[in-house]
């Protein structure tokens, strides 16, 4: 019986789904992060052999990677895949691939929140195309990380300003509230963005009670990842009066707020479209589980 595996690697966390050929599920697994750019790769390997430790000999393997960026990384997370999963037929993509094909049929633009971000859809020619990502040191705006980044430099700035439930965010971040400790810790985490994404739910909450720190960066970030998505409607979306798009990450679950205000500052750049957001149909993994499926056809099996 066919066995297809998905995976779904992001910067904080990597999960495994095995489903039959009746798509019924047959493993789960969940380990941590597994960046191509970002985790070390000895990481990476420790992270994928936990997410699929126990998973049944599989058919074909679709791994989504964040931070498979071009034709260096893409060999490496086959490779990787191979080990894994030896005799398989394997592909390796960009997670952002993974994330589009969870999404609802006439999904125009996927745009991605979680520990990084970015935009993606088809192109004219029906190629798959990609704006922002570029990791944390050069985008990822309106990501976890970002939000997370901007509630830590909060808490060590203004001490005075901190609400109560930040502070508890920070101390089990950390597991101190002293500045030198944290500092000390976040430039020797061999992976940042995860740690600092974890102060996510506390920037939300302050977002929702109306901080000011974090409505000026909340409406700051989110203008500039609707700027990209603009950009890409512009593009390669023609002659559709209708935009849809669907949202996937952990942005987006953390507070409405953030699609409030994202969907607010798409109108107001692309005013002459009418703009249809929801969330992403399946979880990425799922549009993993799908690849792999459609790699197995497209192999002649």
């Amino acid at each position: 019986m066919p066995i297809f595996v998905g995976l779904d690697c992001g910067g904080s966390t990597s999960r495994a789904l095995a489903v039959d050929e009746n798509g019924e599920p047959v493993f789960r697994g969940q380990s941590g992060p597994a960046n191509l750019l970002s985790t070390p790769q000895e990481v990476i390997v420790r992270n994928l052999r936990r997410a699929t430790e126990g998973c049944p000999p599989a058919t074909a393997v679709c791994g989504a990677f964040a931070g498979l960026v071009g034709t260096v990384q893409r060999e490496l997370a086959e490779g990787l895949l191979h080990e894994l999963f030896p005799g398989a037929i394997v592909l390796g993509v960009a997670d952002y691939a993974a994330a589009h094909a969870a999404a609802a049929t006439g999904t125009h633009v996927t745009v991605i929140a979680g520990t990084g971000s970015l935009v993606c859809g088809y192109d004219a020619e029906g190629t798959l195309v990609k704006m922002g990502g570029r990791g944390y040191l050069l985008g990822d705006e309106g990501s976890g990380y970002r939000f997370g980044h901007a509630a830590l430099v909060h808490f060590l700035r203004r001490p005075a300003a901190r609400s109560a439930l930040l502070q508890d965010a920070v101390e089990k971040t950390f597991g101190t509230r002293d500045d030198a400790a944290i500092v000390s810790a976040v430039y020797q985490a061999a992976s940042p963005q995860p740690l600092l994404a974890r102060i996510l739910p506390a920037f939300a909450i302050d977002l929702e009670a109306g901080d000011p720190y974090a409505e000026a960066f909340a409406q700051a970030e989110l203008a500039e990842l609707a700027e990209l998505v603009a950009t890409h409607v512009e593009t390669h979306v023609f002659d559709v009066p209708t935009v849809r798009i669907a949202l996937a990450g952990g942005v987006w679950s953390a507070s409405g707020r953030f699609e409030r205000i994202f969907q607010q500052a798409l109108e107001d750049r692309l005013p002459e479209r009418r703009i249809e957001i929801d969330r992403i149909v399946r979880p990425p993994v799922q549009g993993a589980v799908a690849l792999a499926k459609e790699q197995l056809i497209g192999n002649g099996k």
